[in-house]
Parts: structure tokens; sequence; C-alpha cells
């Protein structure tokens, strides 16, 4: 991670429901959201 990057993170809820509260988070942040999903090894 860059400096001064936040990072949210989502338990306990599916992927389609993380996608739908990060497209609503990014509507009311004066800044860019990204989308970004951990892949288990």
């Amino acid at each position: 991670m860059k400096p001064g990057t936040i990072l949210y993170e989502l338990s306990g809820v599916t992927e389609q429901q993380a996608k739908v509260c990060f497209a609503r988070l990014a509507s009311k942040m004066p800044v860019k959201v990204r989308f970004v999903e951990r892949r288990s090894a």
C-alpha cells in the first residue's frame, strides 16, 4: 500500500453486498474508491 492510502475491510457479508456498500461509499467520498478482494492461497 502507498502512504496516504485508506483501507476498509468488511467481513460477514457476501461479495455482492460488499460491492453495493462500496458503491454507496464511493458516491459520498471526495476521493477515488477501488474495490479489491483478497484471494486466499
